[in-house]
């Protein structure tokens, strides 16, 4: 099975919990693929710039990082937009989510990391996030 819709390279996948695939893409849109039988669901377009990374929190939503210096925040069942968070410094490389930690890279040479709390939303708006990995120790 191939699953062809952008129009750009693909620069990240995950897996959603339900089993569906989704893809981050230069041409500024994530697409939700049915892998049972590789139909495209839905198309997700709110980023002014290419998709660098795609991530799932554990409530099942979708957050992407893009060259546009934002993270969005979307609901996978409807394609709705939760969460804008603009005004980052540099562009969006990297996202991943262990437990309950949200780690973000960019272009500097450190990762930032931030709880997921039960208030994330509201709290991680007004912080300024920080770019990219050069070496990172976790103490849990």
């Amino acid at each position: 099975m191939t699953l062809k819709n952008h129009s750009g390279p693909i620069n990240s996948l995950i897996v959603l919990k339900n089993g569906d695939l989704a893809s981050g893409s230069a041409d500024k849109t994530i697409n939700i693929w049915n892998t049972d039988n590789g139909n495209k669901k839905l198309t997700l377009n709110n980023h002014s710039a290419g998709i660098w990374s795609l991530a799932l929190l554990n409530n099942g939503d979708i957050v992407s990082g893009s060259h546009d210096k934002s993270i969005k925040i979307w609901n996978t069942y409807d394609g709705s937009l939760k969460m804008n968070l603009a005004g980052h410094s540099s562009e969006v490389q990297s996202l991943a989510v262990l437990q309950n930690v949200l780690f973000i890279t960019k272009f500097y040479k450190f990762v930032e990391i931030k709880p997921l709390t039960e208030g994330f939303y509201e709290n991680f708006a007004f912080i300024d996030i920080v770019l990219s990995i050069l070496s990172v120790q976790l103490n849990f």
